[in-house]
């Protein structure tokens, strides 16, 4: 996985991950993503940053048959420097993604 910056101060990063699944009984499941570069040997992209996602994604728990919480979970290491701003601005952005996914079902009548 590799993040393009859009900031001229802040470095491109890739990361080695791995996206997993895990249901626990019927109403719990768990989407995530973490680091694999113990598992793969990928080199660093010259002129990127390697960044490690220890654990991160979405644990999406159903309330009913038409509501389901969302969790999200984020333990990341971006390494090197960022602008605390810009970390805020990210944050805010992925966090806000669970709202426009349910927007989009919304739309499409799922």
């Amino acid at each position: 996985m590799m993040y393009l910056g859009k900031w001229p101060v802040v470095s491109d990063r890739d990361f080695v991950t791995v996206a997993f699944t895990e249901k626990f009984g019927d109403d719990k499941m768990v989407i995530g993503v973490t680091d694999a570069s113990d598992l793969y040997e990928y080199p660093v992209v010259k002129g990127k940053v390697r960044g490690e996602v220890l654990a991160g994604g979405y644990v999406l728990e159903k309330i009913d048959d038409k509501k389901t919480r969302v969790y999200y979970v984020s333990f990341s290491d971006l390494k090197g420097m960022i602008p605390q701003m810009l970390i805020n601005m990210a944050q805010k952005n992925q966090a806000g993604i669970p709202g426009r996914v349910q927007s989009k079902m919304d739309k499409e009548g799922k």
